[in-house]
């Protein structure tokens, strides 16, 4: 696997502007897909590989059906990933064996397509450990199903349905078993991609804090949210997306700014608050870092109030919690919109907040104070992009909420819904 390098770009690639180029074999967004890209791969005779597969049937009735199944879908998910596509006739040799090419595609006749895949969707969700998240399925015109699982992050996953305890991964002749030298190594690169990841955020902090930012930035002090797809440390692709954000720049303008520029530079595509400061003096308050890979920063310096005062420095919560939960909304959507796929990694962080109170309503802060200057919420994971914002960040917020003495936000209702005060 590649990390990024210094500017948050792919070291090595198999071509620009294709998101999906090593987790299938049809490039195309899943919803996309129609009935002609399925016959393309019929006249093309393209043959199955490690990231394609074809089956004429579901995997119905068996237990040794549904084992086969899994077994398909964890050796996607433990490799890199791919497409298996349901209702496809492949060739037959002189032996009367599979040769992987297909024949045709009569589709899959006498069943209902919500209920299939709700079904599908179940036996992944019972049958393999840890939970494989990312999983795709479409129902295409003539009754072929697709099925798309992501490569994962928290790789190996296990067959366990009905105590059956296997691990599988593929090559170009498709899934085999692991054997126990494959298993540990396959641990080791799970644990070796969450240092990539916690690397990344490190770094880009590192850069806020001492002022190396990609506009004029007050150091050490700003609310940053970080959205890393998992693709962009693990794919080998050289993904530019710097074009696509000029294309979306209204989508991704810098949080609560009125006047913003936009440029590309060396790290992909920016947009900044772009207001005079004093004379001859410029110095963004607010600014979106678009990497190449489809990476976002989003660091904020207004939310981040000093009150001038006999007391300490305060952070006016419900506004941010309110403008975070926006931010997550509209830059998750910019990522799917330029073709990227969860699961995406959200890492909320707050910098230069030491001895920072916060606000819990008019005039009213925390006892107690935030004892460091950096706070960094735990990863969270974005693993559907029909998420809901305020539900998925609030284990971040409920963290910086602890930091300064209380158990978590009270900006929330008893349904775990995120709500404006008055």
């Amino acid at each position: 696997m590649d990390f990024l390098d210094l500017h948050g770009q792919l070291k090595d690639g198999c071509g620009p502007n294709n998101a999906f180029a090593t987790t299938s074999m049809i490039e195309k967004r899943i919803e996309e897909i129609q009935k002609l890209d399925v016959d393309a791969l019929i006249i093309a005779k393209t043959a199955e590989r490690r990231t394609l597969e074809y089956k004429a049937e579901l995997p119905l009735g068996t237990d040794e059906a549904k084992r086969e199944f899994l077994a398909d879908i964890s050796s996607f998910a433990n490799s890199g990933g791919g497409d298996i596509l349901y209702g496809i006739v492949d060739q037959k040799d002189v032996n009367g064996q599979s040769t992987g090419i297909p024949l045709e595609a009569p589709g899959l006749t006498g069943i209902n397509e919500t209920t299939e895949q709700l079904r599908l969707e179940n036996v992944i969700r019972d049958g393999i450990a840890p939970r494989i998240t990312g999983v795709q399925m479409k129902a295409i015109s003539g009754f072929e199903i697709i099925v798309r699982v992501p490569r994962s992050w928290v790789a190996p996953h296990m067959v366990t349905f009905k105590n059956f305890s296997r691990f599988y991964a593929r090559n170009s002749a498709g899934k085999y078993q692991l054997d126990v030298g494959e298993i540990r190594s396959a641990f080791v690169l799970s644990d070796s991609l969450a240092d990539r990841i916690h690397a990344f955020r490190a770094e880009r902090l590192a850069k806020i804090i001492s002022a190396e930012t990609p506009v004029k930035f007050t150091p050490n002090k700003a609310a940053v949210l970080h959205l890393l797809p998992v693709a962009a440390v693990t794919d080998r692709t050289n993904l530019d997306v710097s074009r696509e954000a000029l294309r979306l720049a209204n989508t991704i303008a810098p949080p609560l700014s009125k006047n913003w520029s936009h440029r590309f530079n060396a790290d992909g595509f920016l947009t900044y608050d772009d207001k005079e400061w004093g004379i001859n003096k410029r110095i963004a308050s607010t600014y979106v870092q678009v990497f190449r890979s489809g990476a976002v920063e989003v660091a904020n310096q207004r939310m981040l109030i000093r009150v001038l005062s006999e007391h300490d420095s305060v952070i006016p919560m419900g506004a941010l919690e309110k403008e975070i939960i926006a931010n997550v909304d509209r830059f998750v959507a910019f990522q799917r919109g330029i073709g990227l796929a969860p699961p995406i990694v959200l890492m909320l962080s707050l910098v230069g907040v030491k001895n920072f109170a916060l606000t819990t309503g008019s005039n009213q802060w925390t006892d107690s104070r935030i004892d460091r200057d950096a706070l960094m919420a735990p990863d969270l994971l974005i693993d559907d992009f029909n998420l809901q914002a305020d539900v998925l960040i609030k284990p971040a917020l409920d963290f910086i909420w602890q930091a300064a003495g209380l158990a978590d936000s009270p900006n929330y209702s008893e349904d775990g819904r995120w709500q404006e005060r008055p």
